[in-house]
């Protein structure tokens, strides 16, 4: 099983020796987990050991090129993303080396320096972020949203979690979402992504249409009203009997599930809280429900369920058991 990359920031401490022994560990588990990652950071780590005397290059111009090859797709390429570090010359050029490892055609975070601006959610927190370009974007709890830099040119941001996306149309450039191994591209759109691991991504799509492609190759058109499940680089598969305004309800403060297994609604509960959660009995989790909960209260969702399922609430050592 492929281990979730570490962020930009911590691959960054750990190549420049500042990273702690369990973030040391977290990155070698994430190398070892796949040769694609092993490749990755042993570049990465090449180029930061690189000599530190700069060359003399002109930097304005030789963005200008790369950015008009990234955005042209007539030779797509992959910028490495570049780690926070202080701004000096040795550093500096450590960096520029950094530029210079290009990895294929993939959706890896395209920006030369660090996102113009991140926004956070925390454990049941739900915040509204309205963008420069006047895009609505409504984050999960436990979510993050990094606006890439020179956003006024590419309309790229980049989502770790969930958010909802209101597009602002005639804006420019197409606005688009890098996700784990998926891009999406709006179309004149209102959608709501998930995308808590690299390698799977749920989109709902309530307005307008949007193009879903996939770093393995390939992509989906997915039209207003569509619900698809994303997983291991594939094609999307359509959620029978879902809605895509249902998917989307937890922004008004409900979750809708249809025909759902307990198990899966307990899950769901369980990230958004950020507790630990679960259903004792299998015969239970496996059970099908169609309920209305609500979003912002857990004791209220557990409650409903408690009664719904026939089963009572546990709560002990720091977790809570359906039992």
């Amino acid at each position: 099983m492929t281990e979730h990359q570490p962020s930009d920031d911590l691959i960054a401490r750990v190549l420049a020796g500042e990273g702690t022994a369990a973030e040391s560990a977290a990155v070698e588990r994430w190398a070892a987990s796949s040769t694609e990652a092993r490749a990755s950071l042993d570049r990465l780590r090449q180029a930061w050991a690189s000599p530190a005397e700069p060359p003399g290059w002109d930097v304005d111009r030789a963005w200008t090129v790369v950015s008009a090859r990234i955005e042209s797709g007539d030779h797509p390429i992959e910028v490495i993303p570049i780690p926070r570090a202080k701004p000096t010359i040795a550093l500096a050029w450590r960096i520029a080396a950094l530029l210079a490892v290009v990895v294929g055609v993939g959706f890896a975070w395209r920006a030369l320096g660090s996102p113009e601006a991140a926004f956070v959610t925390a454990a049941a927190e739900v915040r509204e972020v309205t963008l420069d370009d006047g895009t609505v974007v409504v984050l999960a709890p436990r979510s993050r949203l990094e606006v890439s830099a020179r956003f006024e040119q590419r309309r790229t941001v980049r989502l770790e979690g969930e958010a909802w996306f209101a597009i602002a149309p005639g804006a420019g450039a197409p606005f688009t979402v890098d996700a784990g191994d998926y891009r999406v591209r709006d179309i004149g759109t209102a959608f709501s992504l998930r995308a808590r691991h690299a390698d799977s991504l749920e989109v709902a799509v309530v307005e307008g249409i949007v193009l879903v492609e996939r770093e393995a190759g390939g992509s989906d058109t997915l039209r207003a009203g569509a619900v698809a499940d994303f997983g291991a680089g594939g094609s999307g598969v359509m959620r029978a009997g879902a809605t895509a305004a249902a998917v989307a309800g937890w922004r008004d403060g409900a979750f809708e599930f249809t025909a759902v297994p307990a198990g899966q609604v307990v899950a769901r509960l369980a990230e958004w809280h950020g507790v630990a959660l679960s259903v004792a009995d299998p015969a239970v989790a496996a059970r099908a429900v169609t309920v209305t909960l609500p979003a912002n209260s857990l004791d209220d969702a557990l409650d409903v369920l408690s009664v719904l399922l026939g089963v009572g609430i546990d709560r002990r050592d720091g977790s809570i058991v359906l039992r």
